[in-house]
């Protein structure tokens, strides 16, 4: 095989992958909420893939990835997932691949970064919103405190989703290396 059905290959055994996690998630915890949140599984793919492949493949990764999941999941605005998951992909493949070896570690704060730009994007959406209108006049502490307690809450429960996801896409990785 050359080189390009191999990347062929690879990205659709990385989607099958995804989409075998997706089902189980939904299979598994269907929409039960634990803290007041529900597990989030879309940036822990996006980020096991990006810390595991080449700043240009997890871009392109981050931008696909992202416009699939702007299409099926709502948000606030156009695009959230997709701006924010080529800069988390960006950051990954970029800042954090120089600071740790490729491993459960580099994938843990690989999620961690994902998440805190996702919030970011939609916590800045929100705060908009509520400046603009006047709806909800609240100091500015109480809000980055409660923006953090969520955040924090978000994160460490997605982050246990990190369990099947990385040996799950560790697997395809392995079988299709550069």
């Amino acid at each position: 095989m050359n080189l390009t059905q191999t990347t062929a290959l690879k990205w659709t055994f990385y989607a099958l992958a995804a989409a075998a996690l997706f089902f189980l998630r939904r299979l598994l915890l269907g929409s039960m909420t634990f803290f007041g949140v529900i597990p989030f599984l879309p940036p822990v793919i996006l980020a096991v893939m990006a810390s595991f492949e080449l700043p240009r493949s997890s871009v392109i990764a981050g931008i696909v990835f992202g416009a699939l999941c702007d299409l099926v999941i709502p948000a606030p605005f156009a695009c959230l997932y997709t701006i924010a998951f080529t800069l988390a992909a960006l950051l990954i493949s970029t800042v954090v691949s120089n600071l740790l070896q490729q491993g459960f570690a580099r994938a843990l704060l690989s999620t961690v970064l994902t998440f805190l730009l996702v919030d970011f994007f939609l916590r800045l959406k929100q705060q908009w919103t509520l400046q603009a209108f006047a709806l909800l006049p609240r100091s500015g502490s109480t809000a980055i405190l409660s923006m953090l307690h969520l955040f924090a809450r978000e994160t460490a429960l997605s982050c246990l989703l990190l369990a099947p996801v990385y040996p799950a896409l560790r697997a395809v990785r392995r079988a299709f290396p550069d």
